[in-house]
């Protein structure tokens, strides 16, 4: 299926949400924050560890591309926080951030609106196949 590509203002290709490819893009930038919380809520993570850990965990299918505009944003409402800078496994020194009590409360009710949601595209995809 061929996709409508328009141009963004700096005159950039950018997919449309009438497409297979758009709404992809849509999905990811709806649930990356709550996926951050989720696995900073296990350990606390460096930003490339993060994304390493988003990836593995998917089989490759998601993918953040710019991970820091979801740390600062959930920094800035203190749903993360800082921890310690360390030495990583690579030997380099990095910046690992946690989740904070706020930031575990916010998660869960992210996880019960996507359920609920997600229960109600399920109901209305099973419908259609009576």
């Amino acid at each position: 299926m061929e996709q409508e590509v328009t141009r963004s203002k700096r005159g950039r290709k950018k997919k449309i949400s009438v497409s297979p490819e758009g709404m992809e893009e849509n999905l990811k930038k709806g649930v990356a924050e709550m996926l951050v919380l989720f696995l900073l809520k296990e350990r606390e993570m460096y930003v490339n560890e993060l994304t390493e850990e988003l990836e593995n965990r998917s089989d490759g299918r998601l993918h953040i591309t710019f991970p820091y505009a979801i740390i600062y944003r959930l920094l800035d409402t203190h749903y993360i926080e800082l921890g310690e800078k360390r030495l990583a496994p690579d030997g380099r020194r990095r910046q690992y951030y946690r989740t904070t009590t706020t930031g575990g409360a916010y998660l869960e009710e992210l996880q019960a609106t996507m359920r609920k949601f997600m229960g109600g595209v399920e109901q209305i995809l099973r419908s259609g196949e009576k």
